[in-house]
């Protein structure tokens, strides 16, 4: 089993606190099954602060946007702009040898 960590996130709450797992694509699983799925998969999963900070964005679209729309956030002063980041942390357990995983955070 293999423990990965995923740093530097900014979101201070996730699924993942609630038992939402990333999802896993196995090249080798698919190829034998004859299949193009994504799994939701691993183990010991924990979403958490880490010791980590960084200065917020100001403007964090996600999505397609009009340039008078863009959401921007407004701080008080320097101070405020700090954002302490988190860790998302799982296990995995390969199940086939020289196979190519993918994992994805969504």
């Amino acid at each position: 089993m293999y423990k990965f960590n995923i740093m530097n996130l900014q979101k201070d709450e996730s699924c993942y606190q609630i038992g939402m797992k990333p999802f896993v694509y196995s090249t080798k699983q698919n190829r034998e099954a004859g299949t193009n799925e994504w799994k939701r998969g691993c183990e010991q999963v924990c979403y958490y602060k880490n010791k980590l900070q960084t200065r917020a964005r100001e403007c964090a679209p996600d999505y397609e946007f009009d340039e008078d729309t863009i959401p921007c956030y407004e701080y008080d002063d320097e101070a405020s702009r700090i954002v302490t980041l988190n860790t998302l942390s799982f296990c995995y357990d390969f199940e086939y040898e020289n196979d190519i995983t993918y994992f994805a955070y969504f």
